[in-house]
């Protein structure tokens, strides 16, 4: 089976193209190496096939839709769970 998603040119990208280790060096980034950043790109990567994927067609064909009167945005229900689980897993912060 085809990879759909590989992280092998994306890890070159990152670290051999952009020099990702020398900002790792960085005190900001403190406590981040290689071996974690290849461990959150599985993880994105897991999360992408396993939850964004099975609902992306559905939520494609249902396109948001802005509320009037600044009353939010209405999104597919898929949309809520896949979320979550991306919060969930510390994407956010």
């Amino acid at each position: 089976m085809t990879d759909l998603l590989p992280t092998r040119d994306l890890r070159f990208l990152l670290f051999e193209v952009f020099g990702l280790a020398g900002i790792l060096d960085a005190p900001a980034f403190e406590g981040h190496d290689r071996e974690g950043i290849a461990d959150m790109l599985e993880m994105a990567r897991q999360m992408a096939l396993e939850v964004f994927a099975p609902c992306a067609a559905d939520m494609d064909a249902e396109e948001p839709v802005l509320l009037p009167d600044g009353g939010g945005v209405r999104v597919h229900p898929a949309a809520a769970p896949a979320l979550a689980t991306y919060i969930e897993a510390g994407f956010l912060s």
